[in-house]
């Protein structure tokens, strides 16, 4: 995964004051698989890359291309 996303997805929970724990809830996901998606240790697939976008309430590309603003 690029690195671009892996910060932007840590620094997109992290302005909205969200724990790794809360996001891991929400998406069904355990927290442990959650810190290695965020650390590049783990692949994202699709459907788990909509899930955590519709989470903070942006498109998918909004998370992968640094060109979208984030709301």
């Amino acid at each position: 995964m690029k690195k671009a996303f892996l910060n932007r997805l840590r620094g997109v929970r992290k302005s909205r004051h969200i724990t790794l724990g809360e996001l891991a809830k929400s998406l069904n996901i355990s927290k442990a698989y959650l810190s290695m998606i965020e650390n590049g240790r783990r692949s994202l697939d699709y459907v788990m890359a909509v899930k955590i976008a519709k989470f903070f309430g942006l498109l998918p590309d909004q998370l992968f291309y640094v060109d979208f603003a984030l709301n």
